[in-house]
């Protein structure tokens, strides 16, 4: 479904390797690494509602030491990881 709200539990990785899909010429040069491939999350927006107009947005983000926060209006809350931070929308 094109446009259409996504209602299900969505898993991503803590870092992201690009290197696969970066042009060969590109990733060959010298003056490239491997870890110029490499991105870690520190963040997530998550939205709970039926449209971009209406409902409620929150956030995950993590602190320069690795630590998760919930960051959802006044309440921030410490969580262990992003993975069990997240609480998936009910059907």
């Amino acid at each position: 479904m094109m446009g259409g709200k996504v209602t299900r539990h969505i898993v991503f990785p803590e870092v992201l390797d690009v290197e696969p899909y970066v042009s060969s010429g590109h990733r060959d040069s010298s003056e490239n690494s491997a870890d110029d491939y490499r991105y870690r999350l520190y963040g997530v927006l998550v939205h709970e509602g039926h449209s971009t107009s209406s409902g409620h947005y929150y956030c995950y983000v993590m602190t320069a030491d690795g630590s998760w926060y919930c960051m959802n209006d006044h309440i921030v809350s410490c969580c262990c990881s992003i993975v069990y931070c997240y609480s998936p929308v009910d059907l």
